[in-house]
């Protein structure tokens, strides 16, 4: 009898899982467009909410972007003398830079309104996210899914953007990647050969604009041209599209870059060139996006091989395209510095290829149709809210504004300015960065602002000549340095030593130091007799 209820019990339970099952299938979609609408509209409260949050850092060292954005506004060039005071690198393309400064000077700002312009190029880049979404929908259309399906794609991509897209360059260059594919779809579909000069023309103009957004935009040709020439069917395309891109590159160079081209490269390109470093590469791709997001990268990838190799015409585009846009952001996420948000494109276009296998399953094998709208909502119910939430969200919801930071990093910079006018002016030192205002407000006088870039890779791989940092940071011209109380050892080698600077102020958190012209002897002492007689200032570590 036991055995017998067992069994009934069991039949019974695998009745009713069926009816769950089906009853789930049957509504999938709808409770996936609830579920994805809901947290759509949290995560735009939050974004609002980000745009104003007094923190120097909401992803990426905003603060480095900031700092040149604020140089600009005062009137000095985009790009400088990585080797010469204030030692700065301003390492991506102008195209960001640029409008962010001219937004700000529309509304009135000056490089004096420090929060102000923070939340400028917060605001240019939630527009530049809403215009990644929009492309990601046009796309989707491109690909012949619905409306609704094409929105809701759309979403789920603005829900996963990195922390990198809410005040950076990358937020711009996100969404011309995708305004890009989706111009080569209509091309690639033209059927006039006044239809193929005008789509060769647009995607090579976007193209350029990305290039000139991000520098990762180089992946764009590569792409593109693998495509023209080795599986297209118009590969001759290949050489309007080239000529197009060149025009439009030397167009925005002439347009945007006034200033030596070896400033230029300085900055952009050797700027970046970080060197390899495996152990950020697990760190910060590994462990922050391979493993966490397997469940979107695995099957991505599986269809994007798939399209690759089965499919023709703008499936087979956007499989190669996704494919290519992976194996790029590992390639380039190996140096030191990388981060998720190599992934941003990909992440977005990875939806978009999962909800076109599901439409393509339903219309020949339903049951796996239903079987991927299960997997697609258990996905969105229980995973897609974890990997979107970042350290934004708690600053959003759970901390009150608190303007405290802000106000005494405020007053210590205008006592630093006070004293550099009493003294004919001089450098300054922070021993802070990303966690600080005080770069911004001391824009004119802080050396090293990219603190992070210089420990990281340019200083210790020597990307530029630093003597006359060395100096600097030994001769006197550094007059103040700043630390936070508790700091002990400067990122600079030969570091700057205390024993050559007396403590002056200390205003909150903060103290101030200035160069000490009776210790200037230190300066000829070797480096051991130096640590032995000397402390020296500490920085925060870079995690």
């Amino acid at each position: 009898m036991f055995i017998l209820f067992i069994l009934y019990d069991h039949g019974e339970m695998v009745k009713y899982l069926r009816i769950l099952y089906q009853i789930i299938t049957k509504n999938a979609y709808l409770i996936i467009w609830c579920s994805v609408g809901i947290f759509s509209l949290v995560t735009l409260y939050v974004r609002s909410k980000v745009i104003f949050l007094v923190n120097p850092d909401i992803g990426g060292v905003e603060s480095n972007v900031i700092y040149s954005v604020l140089r600009m506004l005062a009137g000095f060039p985009l790009y400088q003398n990585p080797e010469q005071a204030p030692y700065a690198i301003t390492q991506y393309s102008p195209i960001y830079y640029y409008l962010t400064v001219g937004v700000s000077r529309l509304v009135g700002l000056t490089a004096d309104d420090v929060y102000d312009v923070y939340a400028v190029g917060r605001c240019i880049s939630l527009v530049a996210n809403v215009f990644y979404v929009w492309g990601i929908v046009w796309l989707a259309r491109r690909l012949q899914l619905t409306t609704s399906v094409a929105i809701l794609v759309g979403l789920l991509a603005f829900i996963l953007l990195p922390p990198q897209s809410y005040g950076r360059p990358d937020s711009l260059y996100n969404a011309l990647v995708i305004w890009t594919l989706w111009a080569v779809l209509g091309w690639i579909s033209s059927d006039s050969a006044k239809s193929l000069v005008y789509g060769a023309a647009l995607t090579a103009c976007l193209a350029a604009l990305a290039l000139f957004s991000k520098q990762s935009g180089l992946c764009l040709p590569i792409i593109i041209g693998g495509y023209l020439i080795f599986v297209s069917p118009i590969s001759r395309q290949i050489f309007p599209f080239l000529g197009w891109y060149a025009l439009f590159i030397g167009l925005l160079y002439y347009s945007l870059f006034w200033q030596d081209a070896t400033l230029i490269y300085a900055n952009v390109i050797q700027g970046v060139s970080n060197g390899i470093d495996l152990a950020n590469f697990k760190h910060n791709l590994v462990d922050h996006y391979l493993r966490p997001f397997a469940w979107l990268v695995i099957p991505s990838l599986a269809i994007s091989i798939r399209y690759s190799i089965f499919e023709q015409g703008a499936r087979q585009f956007i499989g190669l395209s996704v494919l290519g846009l992976f194996l790029f952001a590992m390639a380039t996420g190996l140096k030191w510095g990388s981060a998720l948000n190599y992934f941003t494109e990909f992440t977005g276009l990875s939806f978009l290829l999962i909800a076109d296998t599901i439409r393509l399953f339903r219309s020949k094998l339903s049951d796996w149709a239903n079987v991927g709208r299960l997997a697609l909502l258990l996905a969105v119910i229980w995973v897609v809210p974890v990997n979107a939430m970042n350290f934004n969200w708690e600053r959003s919801f759970n901390k009150p504004v608190d303007m405290t930071q802000y106000q005494q990093e405020q007053a210590v910079a205008q006592y630093v300015k006070n004293e550099l006018t009493k003294h004919n002016n001089g450098l300054v030192y922070s021993t802070l960065y990303n966690s600080s205002y005080l770069n911004a407000f001391l824009f004119r006088h802080c050396i090293v602002p990219q603190q992070d870039l210089m420990i990281g890779s340019a200083y210790p791989l020597r990307s530029f000549d630093y003597t006359d940092l060395d100096r600097a940071a030994q001769d006197g011209r550094v007059q103040f340095v700043i630390s936070r109380n508790g700091e002990t050892d400067a990122p600079l080698s030969p570091p700057v030593y205390l024993g050559n600077y007396r403590p002056i102020k200390s205003i909150g958190d903060y103290t101030i130091y200035k160069f000490n012209p009776s210790a200037g002897q230190l300066s000829d002492l070797s480096s051991e007799d130096k640590a032995k007689s000397t402390q020296r200032i500490i920085s925060p570590s870079l995690e």
